[in-house]
Order: C-alpha cells, then sequence, then structure tokens
C-alpha cells in the first residue's frame, strides 16, 4: 500500500510543480517517479522502515526534479526576440571600436539604379565607436572619409592634393544630405533602441548559435517613410550582432538594401574619429555653418559621384 501523499516533502514537490507550470507533462513525470520509489520501498522494506525509506527518496528526488524541472521552466527554452534585443543593447553598451563592411545594392526601382555604375554594389568600411563612426570606400582607393565626431558634427575629408575638410553641426545639415550619410552609416546602439521602441519583431530560421530577428516598422511610427525592414543576425553566446540587412525607401519607395557585417574589433587611434584625424597640417577646413553654399558640394558629392576605378 502506497503511504499517504499528503506527507510535506510530498506537497512541496506537487506545489513546486503546480506553480512553475500548467502543462500537465510536469505532473505526469512527477507521478512516475513517485510511484516508482514508492514500489521499490514497499517491495525492500517493512514496518516503520518504509516509511523512513519513502521519505528519505521522497527527499532526494524533489531535489532532483526541483533542479531539472526549475531549470526546464523558469528558463525559457528560447528568448523571444525582444529580450534577444535587449540582450544586444547590453553587450554593444562598451565603448569598443568596432569594423563593419558595408554593401550598399540599389533598388532596380530606383532611378539611379539606371546609371552605368549603380549596377554594382557599393563597398565601404565603417568604423564606429558609441555615437561616433567614420567610413571609408572599400573600392581599393582612399581619398574621402566621411564621420561624426563626439560633438555631434558631421564631417567630410576630401584627401587630394593638400586636402580639405566640411564640417558642420548635425542638427544643421539639410536632410538630403543627413538622410545620404544615415545609409552609409549605423550606430548599432541607436538602431537597436529604434527596433525595440518602434518596430514589431519576428522569429526568423537560424543556424545553430545565432538568433534571426525580422523587425518591420510599426504601422504608426514615422520611421515607416525610410525603413521598410530590418534584418538581425545575433550571436547566441555573445549576444553581439554580426550583421544587419536595412531595406531603405524614402516615403514608400524602394531606395536601397544596405547589409553591415562584423568584421573585427578593435582600438582606432584616439584622433580617428574627428575631421583633423583624416587631413594634414596644410589642408584647408570649411565650417559649414559659416559657408552655406558649400552644402550642394556636400550633397552631390555622395547622391551623384561616380566612383573610380583604381586605374583612373
Amino acid at each position: 500500500m502506497r503511504p499517504d501523499d499528503t506527507h510535506p516533502v510530498d506537497e512541496l514537490l506537487r506545489s513546486y510543480l503546480d506553480h512553475q507550470s500548467a502543462e500537465p507533462r510536469s505532473q505526469i513525470l512527477a507521478e512516475k517517479v513517485l510511484n516508482k520509489v514508492f514500489a521499490n520501498a514497499e517491495t525492500k522494506v517493512s514496518g516503520r522502515a518504509i516509511w523512513r525509506k519513502s521519505i528519505w527518496f521522497s527527499g532526494m528526488v524533489a531535489a532532483v526534479l526541483v533542479a531539472f524541472l526549475g531549470g526546464l521552466y523558469l528558463t525559457p527554452l528560447h528568448a523571444n526576440p525582444e529580450t534577444i534585443v535587449k540582450n544586444a543593447m547590453r553587450a554593444h553598451s562598451t565603448l569598443v571600436d568596432r569594423l563593419y563592411l558595408v554593401e550598399t545594392r540599389t533598388d532596380p526601382s530606383n532611378p539611379i539604379s539606371k546609371l552605368s555604375w549603380a549596377s554594382t554594389p557599393r563597398i565601404n568600411y565603417l568604423w564606429t565607436r558609441g555615437n561616433c563612426f567614420w567610413v571609408q570606400s572599400g573600392q581599393h582607393f582612399n581619398d574621402w572619409a566621411l564621420g561624426r565626431n563626439d560633438a555631434d558634427e558631421l564631417w567630410l575629408a576630401l584627401k587630394a592634393g593638400n586636402g580639405m575638410g566640411i564640417r558642420m553641426p548635425l542638427n544643421e545639415v539639410p536632410e538630403p544630405v543627413r538622410l545620404t550619410a544615415e545609409m552609409l552609416t549605423m550606430r548599432i546602439e541607436k538602431l537597436l533602441e529604434e527596433v525595440l521602441v518602434d518596430f514589431n519583431l519576428f522569429d526568423g530560421e537560424a543556424s545553430a548559435g545565432t538568433h534571426l530577428i525580422l523587425a518591420t516598422p510599426k504601422v504608426d511610427s514615422a520611421i515607416i517613410k525610410r525603413v521598410q525592414s530590418i534584418l538581425l543576425e545575433v550571436d547566441s553566446a555573445t549576444k553581439v550582432v554580426r550583421k544587419v540587412v536595412v531595406e531603405r525607401v524614402n516615403q514608400g519607395r524602394p531606395v536601397a538594401q544596405v547589409t553591415f557585417k562584423l568584421m573585427k574589433t578593435g582600438v582606432q587611434p584616439e584622433g580617428v574619429y574627428s575631421l583633423e584625424g583624416h587631413l594634414n597640417a596644410d589642408s584647408m577646413i570649411v565650417e559649414g555653418r559659416e559657408n552655406p553654399a558649400i552644402i550642394p558640394f556636400f550633397l552631390r558629392f555622395f547622391q551623384y559621384r561616380e566612383p573610380r576605378s583604381k586605374a583612373s
């Protein structure tokens, strides 16, 4: 005969399982294990020893089940997208220099795609540290650099000859220039914040060791005019974002697909995120606030300049 199952040890085990999960499988597992314990106890011992043996076995089984089922039910088998993004934000909160390879593919429906050079993906290299960044061409020549310094100024360095630099506060940069610079660059911390607030998040099928998240703008978000979707590839061990694919739009019209692939982390020279760090002592620096006529040149340089080949 099975002992009274109202013993405190048994009640503790059952209340724990009831609290952790409403699924029947936890109850079934507990019943099977306890039944086997009591069956073994009845066949091997008799009298008062049965009760002492049962208590000992019940305590041992309760401890094992608490350890096993506690891990099963307290820790999710698969983190939801919001949790993955929050973990990535913490992983990227450390101020380190990260290098991304940036590939920009013009959308076929974009009028610019009809130009001969636009059919080939553009490759750039982007270094980031917090809110600062700088980007340079990956097309085998190094005659310009674009960046944002820690004073929230956007700058452009032209290195031909003695060199020339253009710099102006970000909040005074005309929208077309700002959007062009935004498409070429990425601030991962800000991007993750926007994804968490302004996007709907969906799980994607990913390979082992990777989380894949598809983010689409909420209908009431202003960002829907600039972004159609964002795909995040997150390392499940380090929580670091290894790859970002952004489908860019302008007022709902496709513009380009921009892919950012993390290449490495490292240490950049202290002045590399400033304009002066990319010019020499004889270079001329033009402050855009004082010379607004320079803005059209700033815009044309990025939107309508055909990339040179290495030989040209």
